[in-house]
């Protein structure tokens, strides 16, 4: 975007960042909030997986997939889900929360249909790296 010189001032910080730089920022905060629940996360540098976040917990495997509007096309939908699939992993969209505040996870229940609602439902991680699914906690015995 081309700024003139009296413009320049009244741009805010967030105007000056690349889509690519505040896309790597919500990773990172994805991977640390996970961390602090416990599981050992790791970002996917430059997405050349269908995966942006692993997390490992206890006998568990969470991927993430990140991004900041919440919007996954069918393609990629499916993607995700069909990778996570077959590794046994539980599939996961993590988002910004209300008014871009905080971190919104949702557990992907299905394939995702062209021109249909994304198969999804709220979920979030327990600490000690565990997760709860249909009323069912993974954990140490």
């Amino acid at each position: 975007m081309r700024w003139f010189r009296h413009e320049r001032d009244n741009r805010t910080r967030d105007d000056m960042r690349t889509n690519y730089a505040r896309a790597r920022d919500f990773e990172y905060r994805v991977r640390d909030d996970m961390k602090k629940h416990g599981f050992i996360a790791v970002r996917s540098p430059a997405s050349k997986t269908p995966t942006d976040v692993y997390c490992i917990g206890y006998e568990v495997k969470v991927f993430i997939q990140c991004k900041t509007n919440g919007v996954l096309g069918p393609k990629e939908w499916n993607e995700f889900w069909d990778f996570c699939k077959s590794v046994n992993a539980i599939p996961v969209l993590a988002m910004k929360g209300k008014n871009g505040r905080g971190i919104e996870y949702k557990l992907l229940t299905g394939r995702k249909v062209p021109r249909h609602r994304q198969p999804m439902k709220d979920w979030k991680p327990i600490e000690g790296g565990r997760i709860e699914v249909q009323g069912v906690t993974s954990r140490r015995d």
